[in-house]
């Protein structure tokens, strides 16, 4: 293993230099390369994935007096071709973990975490077959991943929780996230809005309606605009809109229908997921 701390002293770069876990970008030409990093505890990195070789790769520089490690990774192909190369000022390399849901799920599955209470997920998906490839990076913010069979088909589903309304007028704590479910084949993901349709806990205007009335006032304008873009997600636009102007009629909202719906529609659009969902529309 390398210890990065203990490394200071020996090379004796830095000899004022204290230990932090603070970091600070890194200067390129300083790169040091190491399978195995360790700092007060030893961390094991998927040194291959499939025909893959993952690297690990370590810095460290001095500010005030202070030791800052900064690190990142690598992904190369079965020719040591570099397919994906990272250096990160604030994401640890020890969260990197093999996320491959099964034998004969299409792509071998990298996951980065970047550490912290509600950050932040980057997936990297593989090609199995040759030329080998990064057919695709996914960046899914607060939530990772999940893989199911949603149809009991025998084929996994890649299950995402959309967090492009977390925080959107309320709290962390209160932040509805939209089921998104894709298909997964060779080629590549695919939007199954049926299986959304079908895993929606709130399918009908009325029970959209029900769970509105219910919510206490600071929850439910945000309530009221996720539920409306998960009708939007299934591809029941009817009902999207029918839910919003029947909770608009027993209400006061202290806002303008017509501008509310505007908010509704720019963040709606702001997910990249229904950005897929409209191109499969048309």
């Amino acid at each position: 293993s390398f210890n990065a701390f203990a490394d200071y002293s020996e090379e004796n770069d830095y000899p004022n230099c204290k230990s932090s876990n603070n970091y600070e970008v890194i200067d390129s030409k300083r790169i040091i390369k190491t399978d195995y990093m360790k700092e007060e505890q030893s961390y094991n990195y998927p040194s291959q994935v499939g025909p893959y070789k993952i690297e690990i790769y370590l810095d460290k520089t001095c500010h005030e007096e202070i030791a800052y490690i900064t690190d990142g990774f690598g992904i190369l192909d079965d020719k040591g071709s570099v397919l994906y190369y990272s250096l990160n000022d604030i994401y640890w390399s020890y969260n990197l973990q093999e996320t491959t849901p099964s034998e004969d799920f299409p792509f071998y599955v990298l996951q980065h975490h970047s550490g912290g209470a509600h950050c932040c997920f980057s997936s990297f998906f593989l090609s199995k077959d040759k030329p080998y490839r990064l057919h695709q990076e996914l960046y899914s913010g607060d939530v990772k991943p999940k893989y199911s069979d949603v149809d009991n088909d025998g084929a996994f589903e890649m299950v995402i929780y959309d967090n492009t309304y977390t925080y959107w007028k309320t709290s962390f704590a209160g932040s509805r996230f939209i089921r998104v479910i894709y298909r997964v084949d060779k080629d590549g993901f695919h939007v199954a809005q049926d299986l959304i349709r079908q895993e929606m806990k709130h399918p009908t205007v009325e029970l959209a309606l029900q769970q509105v009335r219910i919510e206490n006032e600071g929850q439910t304008l945000h309530d009221i605009g996720v539920l409306t873009a998960e009708f939007l997600y299934a591809g029941m636009e009817k009902e999207a809109w029918q839910f919003f102007d029947q909770i608009w009629a027993e209400q006061d909202f202290k806002i303008r229908k017509e501008e509310f719906k505007t908010e509704i529609k720019e963040t709606v659009f702001g997910s990249e997921h229904y950005l897929r969902i409209i191109e499969t529309q048309s």
